[in-house]
């Protein structure tokens, strides 16, 4: 079982702050070890359960570097439906590479799509 936790940039976008979600039957709680803040809450991304080739976590909105038949390419992690390529049926929910495919363990976490916009792949 993959380990439920996600990350948020603060408001100002200073620095990240990483937290868990336990679940009871009457609530949700969020904790965490990275201190208290108020978050841009666009930039919340959960974790993947996956590490790249470094041992380093991957979630959400992550740019991944990978070697691909000898040319470098550049993904990023999205969270997304599953549609058969005609869209008419969704299979299921869960992690993909926004623009192509890949093992993500066999990539490199190089950046993300906030702290890093200018790597981030076109088309």
């Amino acid at each position: 079982m993959r380990e439920i936790k996600f990350r948020a940039m603060t408001k100002d976008h200073s620095k990240w702050l990483y937290f868990s979600l336990y679940a009871t039957d009457e609530e949700y709680v969020l904790g965490g070890d990275s201190g208290r803040g108020v978050v841009d809450k666009e930039t919340t991304c959960e974790y993947t359960g996956l590490h790249d080739k470094n041992g380093k976590e991957i979630y959400e909105e992550d740019i991944l570097r990978c070697e691909q038949w000898g040319e470098e390419k550049l993904f990023v992690m999205k969270f997304n439906d599953y549609v058969l390529e005609d869209g008419s049926d969704n299979i299921g929910t869960g992690f993909l590479l926004e623009n192509g495919t890949c093992d993500p363990r066999e990539c490199e976490v190089i950046g993300n799509v906030w702290e890093n916009p200018e790597l981030k792949p076109t088309a």
